[in-house]
């Protein structure tokens, strides 16, 4: 009979990292799944003074293997759940494991992100990036962990990808609802299905799915009610959210905010070309500049800035609102807090003025 050091070597020739992981499903070495190796003489020490240490395999980019692992216990219906899933996105004819619990580990290959997340519906939870998976041959109070379809894991399918990523802990689909959460949980079931694409009859078939794992059990009528709510109200979604798409829209809110603001101070400009003398509008304009660059002026700066004298210069300091005292104060900091060249400077630089920043030489 083969060593547990044996197998876990075998999975790593085939290019899978492993560790050693207890009979209670924690790892048995520091760093845990992060130090898993496919180096034979890692393995070695590994499972040296650990002889009887089960296998652990890290799920995700780092295998390139995510599990779908499908669990009965404490009344969890996770081979219903998986028959939702094989109808909507299979069938899953992938390696299979079964677990000591009863339970089985559908072991998917795939090159995409897919995240980790427990309770995607009742009974189900997906080992992907961050998790891990124990391997063929490992035991639980010597119970093993055995393979049911010995095949090759094949590839995951994009739509259940899609659909794990996509899966909000906050809809909880998994929890058993109980009366007065009843209708609130096929609702978002609904909502759900329709924002994934489904027909109204996948959304109505997982509903009275649902509707039958409440305690009590949701009535057809109500069920009907509350989906053709939903699909007579809501429109679905188009097209699918993603940061991407997120960043766009939001580059084109900057750029739309940034047009009415110029607008806005081409409208202003006109109309100090138009009501101030030819010299007042050049120290207007030295003013903005020095005002946007250095972030505030003394009295001096500003006097020396604006070039001009008596009736003009005090003028001019009626067109930023203030005193000539005002701008040795510690209240231009305030103002420039709140101020159209923060939104646009500081957001830019980090900084109370415009100057970029730099590297020290």
């Amino acid at each position: 009979m083969k060593s547990m050091m044996q197998k876990a070597q075998e999975l790593a020739q085939q290019g899978y990292p492993v560790f050693p992981v207890g009979n209670h499903k924690r790892p048995l070495i520091s760093g845990g799944f992060k130090a898993a190796s496919d180096d034979p003489d890692v393995i070695k020490s590994m499972w040296k003074t650990r002889v009887s240490a089960n296998i652990g395999i890290p799920t995700g980019e780092v295998s390139g293997l995510v599990v779908v692992d499908v669990d009965v216990k404490n009344g969890h219906s996770g081979f219903e759940s998986l028959g939702v899933l094989e109808r909507d996105y299979g069938p899953f004819d992938t390696r299979k494991v079964t677990t000591p619990s009863g339970g089985q580990h559908l072991i998917f290959c795939t090159d995409q992100a897919v995240k980790t997340k427990s309770g995607i519906l009742d009974g189900i939870d997906i080992r992907g990036d961050g998790g891990y998976m124990l391997a063929q041959g490992s035991n639980i109070d010597g119970v093993l962990y055995e393979v049911a379809n010995d095949v090759e894991p094949q590839e995951m399918p994009a739509s259940l990808i899609d659909f794990i990523n996509g899966v909000s802990a906050s809809t909880a689909l998994y929890v058993t609802p109980k009366q007065g959460t009843r209708n609130d949980h096929v609702f978002r079931l609904a909502s759900s299905r329709l924002g994934l694409g489904d027909s109204y009859e996948q959304a109505l078939s997982a509903c009275r799915s649902a509707g039958l794992n409440c305690k009590p059990p949701l009535g057809e009528i109500e069920i009907l009610k509350i989906v053709d709510g939903v699909y007579g109200r809501y429109m679905p979604n188009i097209e699918k959210v993603t940061k991407e798409s997120v960043q766009a829209q939001r580059n084109r809110w900057q750029r739309e905010i940034r047009i009415e603001w110029a607008k806005c101070d081409m409208d202003m400009r006109f109309a100090l070309v138009n009501s101030m003398p030819p010299n007042a509008y050049v120290a207007h304009e030295k003013i903005s500049l020095a005002l946007w660059y250095r972030g505030r002026l003394s009295k001096a700066d500003f006097d020396f800035t604006a070039g001009l004298t008596g009736v003009e210069l005090e003028s001019l300091k009626q067109h930023f609102d203030h005193s000539g005292d005002w701008y040795e104060s510690v209240n231009v900091n305030d103002m420039y807090e709140d101020s159209y060249s923060r939104i646009l400077i500081k957001r830019a630089n980090g900084s109370k003025g415009g100057r970029p920043k730099v590297n020290n030489l």
